[in-house]
């Protein structure tokens, strides 16, 4: 199993704020190692993804309250990663 906690104030070397999702891998026994994390890059700048999380079956479904959209500037979006990882939807 994982564990994901939102991080979204993390900064890009750039130093803008985007967000991000930091995941840790949760074996049964011994100590939780880190795994890559999740962000959407450069594009996502003060978008504040990671501020919401929800998980179901594996899948993981992470909000930022700020991020453009087709509706809009600063109107959010959320993005759905498939249980056995890959590219948001």
């Amino acid at each position: 199993s994982e564990a994901w906690v939102g991080a979204p104030l993390q900064m890009v070397p750039e130093g803008l704020e985007q967000g991000a999702v930091r995941r840790w891998a949760l074996p049964e026994s011994g100590a939780a190692t880190s795994l890559p994390t999740l962000d959407l890059g450069r594009s996502a700048a003060r978008s504040r993804f990671g501020q919401a999380i929800a998980a179901d079956g594996g899948q993981l479904l992470v909000g930022a309250f700020l991020a453009d959209s087709a509706a809009g500037a600063d109107t959010g979006a959320a993005w759905a990663y498939p249980p056995e990882g890959g590219a948001p939807t």
